[in-house]
């Protein structure tokens, strides 16, 4: 397992690598006059200089050989790329906006969207699965006919609407919670609850798939005609061996911890990850934006490896070579 753990990180060197020159690629090159776009289309000849000096967007994008006689071979380090890659890589580059490194900003920012994200995370996973083992279980009855109608009328609500409608009724017609700002943990629960409802509709549609397929193989027989009853078949041998495509599922959301939501954490106050990264793309903060999509890319690439190791966990068939 360690050599195929070693062989995957070194898979995901140029993965990495692709991933910050397509951000440098989208952020510096095809959007055009980075300088303009944050400071607005009144600015000066001499703000534009000072601006592209401090954040040395003066230098040439990916090559400049016009200066290698005069500096040498350290006139090849000194372009725009490679800067671009020693800032996010290290995460030191400067944001335009709030003047700090990246780094900084997410140890501030990242508690807040961990602290919604997790929780929702493990609690929206368990809840989904309970509902689609019952569904599941009880597969072409009036009970799963109306959980499947509701699961897609669920997927079909954008959230946004879900969010002006649970502020309304829960914050303001009832007063029952808060609805902006990030006092006590008291503030997250709205947010949580709207997060959770919004996302079993998909999650129990999934699950409930998976589990059906599993509930007509023959271990499930042969359970049955030993004597045991139906609900250690569905959580001890149905659960476990429909892991694999659960597992695959779950690993989509990882980037999606250490981000928030964006919609939550902007209509709610929350000073996470997700709503710096939406201001971010309203000010044209390019740093931030590309720091943000470096760890996101690293989270998901981590998160298919240890989907990769758990394969072998859940499964003794699957062998890591």
């Amino acid at each position: 397992m360690l050599a195929y753990t070693l062989r995957r990180l070194l898979y995901a060197v140029p993965t990495t690598l692709g991933v910050l020159l397509i951000t440098f690629l989208l952020f510096r090159v095809v959007a055009g006059d980075v300088a303009g776009a944050f400071l607005g289309p009144k600015i000066t000849p001499k703000q534009r200089a000072d601006f592209e000096r401090k954040y040395k967007l003066n230098r040439p994008l990916l090559i400049n050989v016009s200066e290698v006689p005069q500096r040498g071979l350290g006139a090849l380090l000194d372009v725009q790329f490679v800067h671009f890659l020693k800032g996010t890589l290290t995460l030191s580059e400067r944001s335009f906006f709030y003047n700090e490194p990246i780094w900084r900003l997410v140890l501030k920012r990242a508690p807040a969207s961990l602290a919604l994200t997790i929780p929702i995370f493990i609690d929206g996973v368990i809840i989904a699965l309970a509902i689609s083992l019952v569904a599941a279980f009880f597969r072409n009855t009036w009970f799963d006919r109306v959980l499947v109608v509701g699961c897609v009328m669920g997927m079909c609500v954008p959230e946004l609407a879900v969010i002006i409608v649970g502020q309304y009724v829960f914050g303001y017609v009832f007063d029952w919670f808060p609805i902006y700002g990030f006092a006590s943990p008291r503030y997250l629960l709205l947010p949580a609850f709207i997060w959770i409802v919004t996302g079993l509709g998909g999650g129990v549609r999934f699950y409930r798939t998976v589990f059906l397929e599993e509930l007509h193989q023959d271990y499930v027989r042969t359970a049955r005609a030993k004597g045991l009853a139906w609900p250690v078949i569905l959580v001890k041998h149905v659960l476990k061996n429909a892991m694999i495509p659960i597992l695959t599922q779950l690993v989509v959301a990882l980037p999606f911890l250490m981000m928030g939501s964006l919609l939550l954490e902007s209509f709610f106050g929350i000073p996470g990850m997700g709503d710096m990264l939406l201001s971010s793309i309203q000010r044209r903060d390019m740093p931030v934006i590309s720091g943000l999509t470096f760890i996101g890319a690293v989270f998901y690439i981590l998160g298919n490896l240890a989907t990769d190791l758990l394969y072998a966990t859940v499964d003794p068939r699957v062998k890591l070579q």
